[in-house]
This record gives structure tokens, sequence and C-alpha cells, in this order.
């Protein structure tokens, strides 16, 4: 019975660990430290499926939250979102309200 507990032990925790570290496909992004919001490198890395460091309207359309927000975010409206607009449009989100008690 010992010998099967620590084989199954692992076994799970390596299960767990898999199904914590997957993402939705259209999930919220990763979150940056403490909760904020992500790194521009970060959502570019997930979402330039060209690899020509921005993000189209045509690669946002694989997650709906950034999708929705793609205009807004695109400040020069050339049709692509840079690191740059990324990071300014990040700066400028109001932070979560602490919990009420």
């Amino acid at each position: 019975m010992k010998k099967l507990i620590i084989p199954m032990a692992i076994g799970l925790m390596m299960a767990a660990t898999a199904v914590c570290a997957q993402q939705a496909p259209d999930g919220p992004p990763p979150g940056g430290p403490q909760g904020g919001p992500p790194k521009a490198e970060d959502l570019i890395a997930r979402l330039d499926t060209d690899k020509d460091g921005a993000i189209s309207k045509a690669e946002a359309a694989a997650d709906s939250r950034f999708a929705e927000h793609f205009d807004m975010i695109d400040a020069d409206h050339d049709g692509k979102v840079t690191a740059a607009e990324l990071t300014d449009a990040f700066s400028k989100m109001k932070p979560p309200s602490p919990p009420q008690q």
C-alpha cells in the first residue's frame, strides 16, 4: 500500500501543476507583478503569430478581451499595437480597488 501512495501523490502533483499552468486561449492575459497589467512583451509574445513585433487586428482576435479594446490601444491607428502602445495603455489603467470591509 505504501508503495502505491508515493507514486500516486507524485502523479497527482504533476497533473495539478500541468492543469494550473494551462491558460484558456480566450482568457485574460497573464498578469504582471502583484496582479497588475501584464508586460507588453509577454502579451506580444503570446499574440504576435507572424513575429513582426506588433499585434495586428487579426492576431488580436485570438483574445476577445484584447480585441475588444484594440482600437483604443492602437494610438496611431495604423492597425497594429506595439509594445510602446501597450505600455502607454497599461500606464493609464486604473488599478483595481481594494475590497471594502
